[in-house]
């Protein structure tokens, strides 16, 4: 992102890596959306540059929320790295 200084690029990978984990507990069978969020969540505020503003698991299709990992889900986040909002999501069926 040109948006990003070099320091910010390197913070901002917490995206990538939060959506690794949730791609792995998915594969590994968990089907509790909070326990994943809430890795996810734990794992992005490690990051001192990062600040949460959303991190959401909604059905693909309404868009409601969701407690649990069935059919088709949209694992969703925004998080500012420095002032920047960036995005990024996942799609688990």
């Amino acid at each position: 992102n040109t948006y990003l200084n070099a320091e910010e690029r390197q913070g901002a990978l917490v995206l990538s890596q939060a959506i690794r984990m949730a791609e792995q507990m998915v594969a590994d069978g968990e089907k509790d959306a909070n326990k994943i969020l809430d890795a996810m969540k734990a794992h992005i505020e490690k990051e001192p540059l990062a600040k949460i503003d959303y991190v959401s698991a909604v059905n693909g299709i309404t868009m409601a929320p969701v407690s649990k990992i069935e059919g088709e889900v949209l694992i969703a986040m925004a998080v500012y790295i420095g002032k920047t909002r960036l995005i990024d999501n996942l799609n688990v069926n």
